[in-house]
């Protein structure tokens, strides 16, 4: 069965189902996380100085902005994996 549900999901990989086109800064909550100025992650602003992402996230850079603001650091407790 897992085997069967990695198969199905490559076939989907290729791009949103069923999504529309958001207007420019009409979701000003949306983070993207750029590794080499390319985009590698999203998240949610979640307050003004802190964003909210998946933990693999992490694995792409240490130093996270938010558009052009800097956010400081990344914190990460004892039992951090990028893995979960």
């Amino acid at each position: 069965i897992f085997t069967n549900l990695l198969f199905l999901a490559d076939i989907n990989a290729s791009g949103v189902v069923g999504g529309r086109f958001a207007k420019p800064h009409s979701r000003p909550y949306m983070a993207s996380l750029q590794y080499e100025g390319h985009h590698s992650c999203g998240g949610i602003l979640f307050q003004k100085d802190f964003v909210l992402t998946a933990t693999h996230c992490k694995q792409y850079s240490a130093a996270v902005q938010v558009s052009r603001c800097p956010l400081g650091h990344v914190r990460s407790g004892p039992r951090f994996s990028i893995f979960t």
